[in-house]
Parts: structure tokens; C-alpha cells; sequence
């Protein structure tokens, strides 16, 4: 799943691993530098909500960074703001200026299609109905999580 690491980071639509090392029997992970999260522009907009034009150009990029997880079998399990975060050219080594572009972040609940890890997953407030029923799950869980987003975004 992750992308060339010698490659550019803003082709692929999820979090770089850098790097992995143990450090007392603890697994480390090295990440790339990315920007601020979603929340961060919903609660700079004091929870208002951000302009269509740019809510549809930041869902477009999330979308195709669950197409690409979906393509690798795997169901995210907990897309929230808090874990769609946008690429700053400062990560590639440009002005710090902040694009539309995002990567999804956050693997730790995901599982692979067909293979439910847990029986209660994803946030409150992006939880899809049939977790909350803990009836067995896949994709639409995640595009439900992705119709709550959306909203979010437009409303606030």
C-alpha cells in the first residue's frame, strides 16, 4: 500500500511511511510532513463551513484516496476530518503554501474487505449505520463517513 518513497509524495492520495525502526520493542514509524487537518479549516471558518467550489475539490481528492485503499482491499474504518490532512508544498520542498490536495491518514482500525478486524469501529458523529447495529460491514461504511464529511464541510 505505501507508494514509492523516492517518488513524489503528492501522487498518492495516503500517508508516506519514510521510514520504520524498533526502538525498545516499540514499532516507530516515520511519516511525511503534511498540513493542517480538515478540522483545522472547519474551525478556522469558526464552524461556518467552507465555500462549495473548494469542498467539492477537497471531497474529489478524498475520494480518490478511497479509491485507492478500496483498490488495495482495504476499508478504512475511520475517515473524519481529523484524519484527511492537506499537502503543503513545504512537504515538497515549495513555499509553504496550502493546495486543495489531500492524504488520507490514520490506518489504525482499517482492515481488509471481508475480514472485519473489529466489531465497533469508525467515530460517533461518522459512525454507519450497521456498526452502530454490529451487523458485518465493508466500503459503504466508508462512503457513509465520506457523506458525513461533506456535510460537515458545507455546514459547519
Amino acid at each position: 500500500l505505501n507508494p514509492n518513497p523516492k517518488g513524489p509524495s503528492d501522487r498518492f492520495p495516503i500517508v508516506r511511511i519514510i521510514e520504520h525502526f524498533m526502538f525498545r520493542d516499540y514499532m516507530c514509524l516515520s511519516f511525511e510532513l503534511l498540513g493542517c487537518s480538515l478540522y483545522d479549516l472547519i474551525k478556522d471558518k469558526k464552524y461556518q463551513g467552507l465555500p462549495r467550489d473548494r469542498v467539492r475539490r477537497l471531497m474529489s481528492s478524498v475520494l480518490d484516496g478511497l479509491t485507492y485503499v478500496w483498490n488495495a482491499g482495504i476499508i478504512h474504518c475511520d475517515l473524519k476530518p481529523e484524519n484527511v490532512l492537506l499537502v503543503s508544498k513545504a512537504s515538497d520542498g515549495g513555499p509553504d503554501e496550502i493546495r486543495d490536495l489531500v492524504k488520507i491518514i490514520d490506518f489504525g482500525s482499517s482492515c481488509f474487505m471481508g475480514k472485519q478486524c473489529y466489531p465497533y469501529i469508525q467515530s460517533r458523529f461518522y459512525r454507519a449505520p450497521e456498526v452502530i447495529m454490529r451487523l458485518e460491514y465493508n466500503r459503504p461504511i466508508d462512503i457513509w463517513s465520506f457523506g458525513c464529511l461533506v456535510f460537515e464541510m458545507i455546514r459547519g
